[in-house]
């Protein structure tokens, strides 16, 4: 899964906390790409405590844009893009290569 956070004037980190890495999320700064593998099946991704799980086709790739809202950049949004939508966008953002991390599925 890439993730981009294309804000140019903006301090905002954005934490992937999931079920796999509860305790270090992910930060996403301010124009950075994130690249994030994993052996799972599917995804449980945390908001408050609460897992929403999504789940994943083996050997699928997957592109996210974590937007802020025009008039209020505490609001952000989170949308699927095609993967020229999203080099496109990483690449006029000015992200550079993506920061890879591996969220491994822990067996019962």
């Amino acid at each position: 899964m890439h993730f981009f956070f294309p804000l140019k004037f903006s301090l905002r980190t954005v934490k992937l906390r999931t079920t796999l890495n509860a305790d270090k999320p992910i930060r996403i700064g301010s124009n950075e790409w994130v690249l994030v593998e994993t052996d799972a099946d599917s995804l449980g991704l945390l908001d408050r405590e609460q897992p929403f799980f999504m789940p994943l086709e083996r050997g699928r790739t997957y592109y996210f844009l974590v937007q802020s809202e025009r008039d209020n950049n505490a609001a952000l949004s989170v949308r699927a893009v095609t993967e020229q939508e999203f080099l496109l966008t990483a690449h006029f953002g000015g992200a550079s290569k993506p920061q890879a991390y591996f969220l491994r599925h822990k067996p019962n």
